[in-house]
């Protein structure tokens, strides 16, 4: 009992060290030195030391539970201002420009020097380049897509402005555009129906005349529409019949003949005579049947 005493007393006196305090409340909040009443001032001093006890273990624990927590590493926020968002969106959505220049160094390489256009033999070598037979509809297409007025021939701004929308500045390019038109044109029969229109006006040999000679109505329809039309070779054979009266192909009879393949495709039982048909197919339903 008396090691228990010591020990606690020792505390005690830590503890008052400690604290500095050496003086205690009453009931009636008067101050008594520690000699007045040892009884009351022993309880005293026994719950401050177990309260300083307390204290001490909850310090400890958090000194260790610090030193086991690692340290979190903090990275350092930028902050995204208004520029730096708007330099990161224009670098991510810019898309290159085609070069003029590059556009320029083609048409040299095909241009004849002294018109200054792109005659025959340019045409000839550009779609061999392109590895495009200039017989297929391909060649068509391309000129369709350059805005191409007359056959046979590219103007300087025809060409160079033509390939500035299509945004091709190579051969490459070109290419890579082609298949996509091509495409689009063979499953779209809206797209396919410009295609066609457009074909006419392209063939005509002068722009005032709204008609195209037979000859060249033969090789175009063969070059856009064999594939189409079930019964082609025989309308070839008809056009070069006796039974064909007409010499040239008017507009009109040029842009309805796509409906008339669409009757006549499947035979001739939705062909009607008594409709508004021209009558060069009334004909070649006579030359038929």
């Amino acid at each position: 009992m008396e090691t228990k005493n010591i020990e606690k007393n020792s505390r005690c006196s830590a503890y008052l060290q400690e604290s500095g305090n050496l003086t205690f409340r009453t009931d009636h909040n008067e101050t008594k030195k520690r000699s007045d009443s040892p009884h009351l001032l022993r309880k005293v001093l026994e719950k401050n030391v177990n309260k300083f006890e307390l204290k001490l273990e909850d310090t400890q624990k958090a000194k260790t539970e610090t030193k086991k927590q690692p340290k979190k590493i903090t990275t350092p926020k930028t902050k995204k201002t208004a520029k730096t968002k708007k330099r990161f969106k224009f670098f991510q959505t810019k898309k290159k420009k085609p070069s003029k220049r590059r556009i320029l160094r083609l048409y040299k390489r095909y241009k004849d020097k002294k018109s200054g256009d792109i005659e025959a033999k340019g045409i000839q070598q550009f779609f061999k380049d392109l590895e495009i037979d200039i017989l297929d509809v391909g060649a068509l297409i391309v000129s369709w897509k350059l805005d191409a007025k007359i056959m046979g021939m590219y103007t300087k701004s025809e060409f160079v402005e033509g390939f500035l929308k299509l945004e091709c500045d190579s051969l490459e390019k070109i290419k890579t555009k082609y298949f996509e038109i091509r495409e689009e044109i063979e499953n779209d029969q809206q797209i396919f129906k410009q295609f066609y229109n457009w074909v006419f006006e392209f063939g005509k040999e002068e722009t005032e005349k709204r008609t195209m000679s037979m000859e060249t109505a033969m090789i175009l329809w063969e070059i856009v529409l064999k594939k189409k039309f079930k019964l082609f070779q025989n309308w070839i054979g008809f056009l070069n019949s006796k039974e064909n009266k007409a010499r040239v192909i008017t507009r009109d009879t040029w842009k309805v003949f796509l409906d008339f393949i669409d009757e006549t495709n499947n035979g001739w039982e939705n062909y009607d005579l008594t409709s508004s048909w021209p009558l060069l197919f009334d004909q070649f339903y006579s030359y038929m049947n």
